[in-house]
């Protein structure tokens, strides 16, 4: 019985083992796809600021709009 359950164990511990070339490639993969993330992270910071950027614009656009339309009306009168 004894040496049924050392087999046993050794069998599982053999088929739950990765191979160094499997750790490997996860490991590699995982640090590729942190590296993804960090630069997607880093282009949404970029895009957010640009997306702030432009609607100041627009407000700015719009706001100039409205005295130059009231410029234009007070001539018109």
């Amino acid at each position: 019985m004894k040496k049924i359950s050392i087999l046993l164990l050794a069998a599982l511990l053999g088929v739950s083992c990765v191979s160094t070339k499997t750790h490997n490639a996860i490991k590699a993969e995982a640090l590729r796809q942190q590296t993804e993330l960090e630069s997607a992270r880093e282009r949404l910071v970029r895009l957010m600021a640009e997306n702030d950027r432009l609607s100041q614009s627009g407000e700015r656009s719009q706001s100039e709009y409205a005295l130059l339309e009231a410029d234009y009306r007070a001539l018109d009168d």
